[in-house]
């Protein structure tokens, strides 16, 4: 059942259908409320649908449940970056970064204390390369 809800939220998310995605969260949350991905997941809808402050929320909540997990700072700091509060964006990713540098293997970041997917890790390496990067430079720092 978990599996089958899981596909159906990543399913209604690439058909665009972000409400009924986020209507198909709280029903997983309902069953597990303590999977940070949960909220994470239903972060990133809100954050499709521009509705900021309830993204940062569900991302509030990912980051209680998991605080040494990268992809829920990198997912809040993109909303703080499109909010523009530099600062506190900054801060979140300088926080993923740190966890993902004192995480990783050989130098290389696998995410396999998180059960990261290739897409998350990559998600992960764009936000903070790229973004992180614009930010800096825009602050001037």
């Amino acid at each position: 059942m978990k599996f089958f809800n899981y596909n159906k939220r990543d399913a209604l998310g690439v058909l665009g259908r972000y409400l009924e995605a986020v209507e198909s969260y709280d029903k997983a949350i309902k069953i597990s409320p303590n999977n940070a991905k949960f909220y994470n997941g239903k972060g990133n809808k809100f954050f499709v649908l521009e509705r900021f402050q309830e993204a940062v929320q569900c991302y509030d909540k990912a980051i209680k449940l998991e605080p040494n997990n990268p992809l829920h700072f990198c997912s809040r700091a993109r909303v703080f970056n499109n909010l523009r509060q530099e600062e506190a964006a900054l801060q979140d990713f300088n926080t993923a970064y740190n966890l993902m540098q004192e995480n990783q293997e050989s130098g290389v970041f696998t995410g396999d204390e998180w059960n990261l997917s290739e897409k998350e890790i990559n998600f992960i390496n764009d936000v903070l390369g790229q973004d992180r990067i614009e930010l800096l430079q825009k602050m001037q720092i």
